[in-house]
């Protein structure tokens, strides 16, 4: 045991007590859109930790399908105004769990608003393709012209999500192994430098630096295509694959944070 697990419950009870502030905010139309991706975060981050504490993949979808409700619902209002980029991890929790209607709602709620002030153009043209490929998202650019601008953006190198949209495109099955491989590794490298200079909280470095969503969303969608995949990948663990495990309802991203963390245990620790 490490460390860093003997505090992952405290990350998640730390995450979920936050929640318990933001809920009424959100619901209440007060939340500005990053508190509304800070709850979502949350919720994330309260998934990740019952993964790696009790090796639930029940518990670590339940609170995922949480930050997708939660986010459909405020797209669903209109606001907060969201971009396509900042819209992405939201998504990735909702194809995480197999939820494809409440992700294409999403994306069709926000379409394609991009803000060149703050926000790189390869990352709207990843999130454009991702949601025109496979959410039906309206598209009046090919996505091949959408693969090209993003070359033309970053180089015909080894960037790893040029070579995963090209493998998509394509329906190239051993170029997307190499795409997300090299995705995985950069992220993992990336996770090490920032812990090791401790520029980064330690909850963040023991959650979001083992388990990669972006990962997880990535393998369902190569799946849905047809392609064969690993059993395991760097920081996407086979236990948090799809088939998504059923729950009863729809998520109720507005029950007490506390009231979750009462109703499920701990449970044995990684």
């Amino acid at each position: 045991m490490t460390v860093a697990s003997t505090f992952l419950p405290v990350f998640r009870k730390n995450a979920l007590y936050e929640n318990e502030r933001l809920v009424p905010m959100v619901r209440t139309g007060k939340a500005r859109a990053s508190e509304v991706l800070e709850l979502c975060r949350n919720y994330r981050v309260a998934g990740i930790c019952s993964l790696l504490m009790s090796a639930s993949a029940s518990e670590s979808h339940h609170f995922l399908r949480k930050s997708t409700a939660a986010f459909a619902w405020c797209t669903a209002q209109g606001t907060p105004a969201f971009t396509l980029v900042r819209v992405l991890a939201p998504l990735l929790d909702a194809l995480c769990t197999g939820d494809i209607p409440t992700a294409r709602d999403i994306a069709r709620q926000v379409g394609s608003v991009w803000d060149s002030r703050s926000e790189y153009e390869e990352d709207f043209l990843y999130a454009r393709f991702l949601c025109s490929h496979f959410l039906g998202l309206s598209e009046e650019t090919p996505e091949a012209s959408l693969v090209d601008r993003y070359a033309q953006l970053v180089g015909q190198g080894e960037d790893p999500r040029l070579l995963l949209v090209k493998s998509f495109l394509e329906r190239d099955e051993a170029l997307f192994g190499q795409g997300l491989e090299a995705l995985l590794s950069e992220r993992a490298a990336r996770y090490q430098r920032l812990a090791a200079k401790e520029a980064i909280p330690l909850w963040e470095s023991s959650t979001e630096g083992y388990v990669c969503v972006e990962g997880l969303a990535l393998v369902a969608l190569a799946e849905r295509k047809g392609f064969k995949t690993r059993s395991d990948y760097l920081h996407v663990p086979s236990l948090a694959r799809l088939p998504a495990p059923a729950e009863k309802g729809s998520a109720d991203w507005e029950a007490e944070a506390r009231q979750d963390m009462q109703q499920r245990s701990p449970g044995r620790r990684s």
